[in-house]
């Protein structure tokens, strides 16, 4: 069974999204039916490409610093229209760095006066920003800083800010923001990055799985209420989100280091601090075993989530930026007429892309919530509404 956090099947079963649930399995089974007006039920909200930080393994190293933010007027009539449609969460997220768009405590702002639950992922290096924001946020709300690192060395090199800033400032920075808000959660997001995967621009990434334990104790100590641990994702020829596990005996003793790293993380595991493994890291080691690459046809999710960017909307923060997945325009949302339209087109998408060709290589974990969504359309049956859950983040 997955974590609570990633059973998306549960999540689809809370009251008031099973009706969406079930005009989804309808549309699926009849294509030619009419979709009816709705929107998805989680957004990732990029509102900006501009980031100050220059990572070398961020996976959206193509697009950062392409273009203007979102604007604040676009952004604000859409998650409108989208709350009175059926959104239920924002998760502001990269692109780029969220804190770097000029409106970005505003947004927040807007998004909980909507009613909405809310996340921010951020890298943490405008610890200013987020202690503004830190009021704001809610039982429910989370913000998970990406770290990727256990020593200011490693996230140095792995980070490289533009504007000064050390790991230990952002994690004091963490136990200022919980004096003042105690009610959302803090996380610290590691990335596991292994000896050889390079960057884009052909330079060996640095390798932090020696740091894995060292880290969980610095978010511990830090205040933190989790880790996350989850393995570096690079984009492959056709521009799907891959993980690059390497073979044969190196892949054995990459293992071996893992598996010993994170048993001791786990020794630090308390009623207030969890330590946390994707499903993606989980299925690493098993390359094409794992379930999790066997793809159905329809992706459903489509309809339930969806990434809204300055430069367009997308079906799936895998393909954000790339045209084979796009839904829409920045401004999609902005309006009932565009909302409808938006439902079409995501509607046509669906049917046209083939997941399972499409997403052959990727891990995906909405693996299990599409099929349960294909078998209720096989079925014919009605999804039940029964969990009580009340987290909303897809």
């Amino acid at each position: 069974m997955p974590r609570s956090e990633h059973d998306f099947v549960t999540k689809l079963q809370q009251p008031h999204i099973t009706d969406h649930v079930d005009d989804v399995v309808t549309a699926l089974a009849n294509k030619d039916a009419d979709f009816p007006a709705g929107a998805p039920i989680s957004i990732n909200l990029d509102l900006t490409t501009a980031c100050n930080y220059r990572c070398d393994h961020c996976i959206d190293y193509e697009i950062l610093n392409s273009g203007p933010g979102y604007d604040l007027g676009v952004v604000v009539s859409s998650l409108a229209s989208m709350t009175l449609a059926g959104l239920r969460s924002v998760i502001l997220i990269g692109g780029g760095e969220p804190t770097a768009h000029p409106h970005f405590a505003n947004v927040v702002e807007v998004i909980k006066m909507l009613g909405l639950q809310c996340a921010i992922v951020s890298n943490g290096g405008r610890p200013e920003k987020l202690r503004r924001v830190a009021p704001y946020l809610t039982e429910g709300d989370w913000v998970r800083l990406s770290l990727d690192a256990g020593s200011d060395e490693t996230f140095q090199a792995m980070h490289q800010p533009v504007r000064p800033v050390r790991l230990e400032e952002i994690c004091q920075s963490v136990r200022d923001a919980k004096k003042v808000n105690p009610a959302a959660k803090w996380g610290f997001s590691f990335i596991v990055s292994w000896p050889g995967l390079s960057a884009p621009n052909g330079r060996p990434l640095k390798t932090n799985v020696h740091e894995i334990a060292a880290a969980a104790a610095l978010a511990k100590d830090s205040g933190f209420d989790y880790i996350s641990f989850k393995p570096m994702l690079q984009r492959d020829a056709e521009g799907a989100e891959t993980i690059a596990w390497p073979s044969g005996a190196e892949g054995e003793r990459l293992h071996a280091e893992l598996a010993g790293q994170l048993e001791k993380a786990r020794t630090l595991r308390a009623p207030a601090f969890q330590v946390l493994e994707s499903l993606n890291l989980d299925a690493a080691g098993k390359g094409a075993d794992s379930h999790l690459r066997d793809q159905p046809s329809r992706c459903a999710m489509h309809f339930f989530r969806q990434v809204l960017t300055p430069t367009g909307v997308y079906g799936c923060a895998a393909y954000r930026g790339d045209p084979k997945d796009r839904l829409g325009d920045a401004d999609a949302y902005a309006g009932v007429r565009p909302l409808l339209a938006t439902g079409a087109r995501t509607h046509a998408h669906v049917e046209a892309f083939d997941a399972a060709h499409e997403c052959r290589n990727i891990t995906c974990i909405y693996n299990s919530a599409n099929r349960w969504v294909d078998s209720l359309r096989e079925t014919g049956e009605a999804a039940p509404a029964g969990a009580r859950i009340g987290d909303y983040y897809l």
